[in-house]
């Protein structure tokens, strides 16, 4: 194909990693595992808006309910909380979290509570998987001939992804070859009540993993720390 001049370069909005050998950590999985809630919403107007939804019923004006006491705030969140109120309020919540350290297994999981939910994750097919570290289960580690069969299974799946996408394979159809190991994360956007069926559903240890149930335990401490009126 002739060269053409006019032609300007292309910009990615990630890094090229061609010609670049593959850097691994090997990490702690269970030490590695972080849940962040980004930017919480102040709790005194998240409690007031809460209050007047339950309260809006029986209201004579969308004025009536503005400035209810702390204690009736906390009760209307009982409220709710309970059963004992529509809970159409805590839909109204905003709430995002930053999860890191997991692996594709775990997003995996995440993902699949498709209702009250909005999702961003770090992709496989947009940019360079050369330098995603590896996450170690702390039952493959403790085996030292195994661990050593994971290392260097995984080192090798790493190095063909990068040799196939230096000879002009492309990210897409390179990254079929790499393992489930690599690190990751994912951004999530919910409100409390769906938070409340999601940690309901991944916090039981008899059909989760352990790594699904650390999520569902650092989100939920997170929320109570921002709003210890939900704890």
């Amino acid at each position: 194909m002739a060269h053409i001049e006019s032609l300007e370069p292309k910009h990615h909005s990630f890094a090229i990693r061609l010609g670049q050998m593959p850097l691994t950590k090997f990490k702690d999985y269970r030490k590695s595992i972080k849940v962040e809630l980004l930017n919480p919403e102040p709790k005194e107007q998240m409690m007031q808006r809460l209050y007047q939804f339950v309260k809006a019923t029986w209201a004579d004006s969308p004025e009536e309910n503005a400035n209810p006491t702390e204690e009736q705030m906390l009760e209307a969140i009982t409220a709710m909380l309970s059963g004992k109120a529509l809970q159409l309020g805590l839909e109204a919540t905003n709430l995002t979290f930053k999860i890191s350290g997991i692996t594709r297994v775990d997003t995996h999981q995440i993902v699949r509570q498709r209702v009250g939910v909005t999702f961003s994750q770090q992709c496989t097919g947009d940019r360079f998987m050369n330098h995603n570290d590896i996450l170690v289960e702390e039952f493959i580690a403790k085996e030292p001939e195994i661990l050593q069969e994971f290392i260097a299974s995984t080192l090798h799946a790493k190095n063909t992804y990068a040799i196939m996408c230096d000879r002009g394979i492309s990210i897409q159809a390179a990254r079929t070859i790499l393992p489930h190991n690599l690190e990751t994360f994912i951004f999530m956007n919910t409100n409390i009540l769906t938070l409340l069926f999601f940690h309901q559903k991944r916090i039981d240890d008899g059909s989760q993993t352990w790594e699904i149930n650390e999520v569902a335990r650092q989100m939920a401490a997170e929320v109570c720390k921002a709003y210890p009126e939900l704890t």
